[in-house]
């Protein structure tokens, strides 16, 4: 089991955890950074400019929804993440633009148990 407070720096206090990006084909070590736990997100979204520096690429362009309801098309990139227990493997991530934000969906989320203790503003991840 892996445990972490909850980011102050959003507000209300958010989940964030550390994570880690590689891309799927290369044998490099994994860029590490930190990640937004979002459940209600159906993909991860990971910027561009961090794709191209793990050297990833696009493998198809498709056609989502954001929070604004607006319909965009953009690229999903193949990703490996390493996540503080273990590996999220087969992963297309969403290239967004303008952000340095990442935001970690179910399609990476339902690989794991995760605890959102909201009131003791800790996260807590396990296999």
């Amino acid at each position: 089991m892996a445990q972490f407070d909850y980011d102050s720096a959003y507000d209300p206090a958010a989940p964030v955890i550390p994570i880690g990006l590689a891309n799927p084909d290369d044998d490099r070590p994994p860029l590490r950074t930190q990640a937004l736990i979002d459940s209600g997100s159906d993909a991860t979204l990971i910027p561009l400019t961090i794709l191209q520096r793990i050297g990833t690429y696009s493998g198809e362009q498709v056609s989502f929804r954001g929070v604004t309801g607006s319909r965009m098309i953009t690229d999903m990139y193949r990703v490996l993440i390493y996540m503080p227990i273990g590996i999220s493997y087969g992963i297309r991530a969403i290239a967004t633009r303008g952000t340095d934000e990442i935001i970690l969906g179910r399609d990476v989320l339902n690989q794991w148990r995760i605890v959102l203790d909201g009131p003791g503003e800790i996260v807590e991840i396990t296999a």
